[in-house]
């Protein structure tokens, strides 16, 4: 839900991998993102964003594919409080992004202001936004809790799935 709340193009367990690195495990990620960051991004949806299992998987596969990158979703933020700033975020907030050869942290989803093009970015900075409104470093906005994505949060937590409430398919 939170992703059709944002128009965000994704595809759901478009494919399984083989990951050698784990004793030939066999990983189906829920979700590929195509438009987030320049090689598009896969996610994992878990009940706790802190998944060992789903991060040893993630990882797993990001340095199988190193033109991609990966992250966990756990629970959907409430959105009332928003985000810590820019300057307030560490470690323990956002989520971790997982690529070839490690992990980073804290990642937020946020939003262009000039275009609304949606990112997962470092601090929720929405100068990286992969959609070129806005030169790399130049601003350093922050827009993890700009009020789309905080709706778009409030639109995912009262989604109902038992109830036959689902997210689109590819936009």
């Amino acid at each position: 839900m939170f992703f059709d709340a944002v128009d965000l193009q994704y595809e759901y367990e478009p494919q399984g991998y083989v990951l050698e690195d784990l004793g030939d495990a066999w990983y189906l990620p829920d979700f590929w993102l195509p438009t987030i960051g320049p090689n598009g991004m896969w996610a994992e949806v878990k009940a706790d964003r802190d998944n060992w299992i789903g991060a040893d998987l993630m990882l797993a596969l990001c340095s199988k594919h190193t033109r991609f990158a990966g992250t966990i979703l756990g629970p959907v933020p409430y959105a009332a409080g928003g985000w810590p700033s820019y300057d307030e975020a560490d470690e323990t907030d956002g989520w971790a992004l997982y690529f070839y050869g490690g992990v980073d942290r804290p990642y937020f989803w946020c939003a262009c202001p000039k275009c609304g093009r949606v990112g997962f970015e470092w601090r929720g900075l929405a100068d990286r936004v992969t959609c070129g409104c806005y030169p790399p470093g130049v601003v350093r906005m922050h827009t993890a809790s700009e009020s789309g994505i905080l709706r778009a949060y409030e639109e995912a937590r009262g989604a109902r799935f038992e109830h036959g409430e689902r997210g689109g398919g590819m936009s």
